[in-house]
């Protein structure tokens, strides 16, 4: 779950694992403060506001109602600030508060709210719908570290066959071969369509 964060930002997570029996027991179970931090960024930047579910903010809701004691905003906010979450974080928390009142800081939301981040641009722009799947995927692609986009390029052009078969609703293996080339042909479909869209703006 943690692949896409970045292997520095995994290390925090894993360091402050909640609920010791539980982890004794090999359940591993991430600290309120922990989950408040990577819900809210897998939302917002996996997802993006558009395509966020309403679930999503609700669970962050219930966490941040549920555990308001155990929370630690101070760590919240500076690892945020330190993974360049802010605005993804503010973009979460902001949504949960209007949808179910949900008590989060006043002064939380300002700090978050007044830092820039690399991601600001980005998450603006997943605000609005692409005019292809291509640039809807390039949003996404663009908050990933290098490792990440690779492991996205060789899920796009090289799925799994168990995927494949999910995706096209083929039953004889012996077809898999071609499904790949209407995949691949579909994706360079998109793309001079993509072209086309963002040659027509400069025009």
């Amino acid at each position: 779950m943690f692949r896409w964060i970045g292997f520095g930002n995994k290390l925090f997570f894993w360091a402050i694992l909640h609920n010791p029996v539980l982890k004794k027991e090999g359940l591993h179970i991430l600290s309120p403060t922990a989950n408040v931090l990577y819900i809210a960024a897998h939302t917002i930047l996996k997802h993006g506001p558009r395509k966020a579910i309403l679930r999503q903010f609700y669970d962050l809701d219930r966490i941040l109602t549920q555990h308001a004691n155990d929370l630690d905003w101070e760590l919240i906010v500076s690892q945020a600030k330190k993974f360049e979450w802010s605005s993804a974080l503010y973009e979460a928390l902001s949504h949960t508060r209007q949808y179910f009142s949900t008590p989060i800081p006043n002064h939380v939301l300002l700090d978050l709210a007044t830092t820039k981040d690399r991601h600001q641009k980005l998450i603006s722009a997943m605000k609005s719908t692409p005019a292809t799947q291509t640039l809807e995927s390039l949003q996404t692609f663009s908050a990933l570290k290098w490792y990440g986009k690779i492991l996205v390029l060789l899920a796009l052009a090289f799925p799994t066959p168990a995927y494949m078969r999910w995706r096209y609703k083929f039953k004889s293996n012996w077809s898999l071969p071609a499904w790949y080339l209407i995949r691949w042909a579909g994706i360079f479909k998109d793309a001079f369509l993509t072209l086309v869209s963002l040659a027509g703006k400069k025009t």
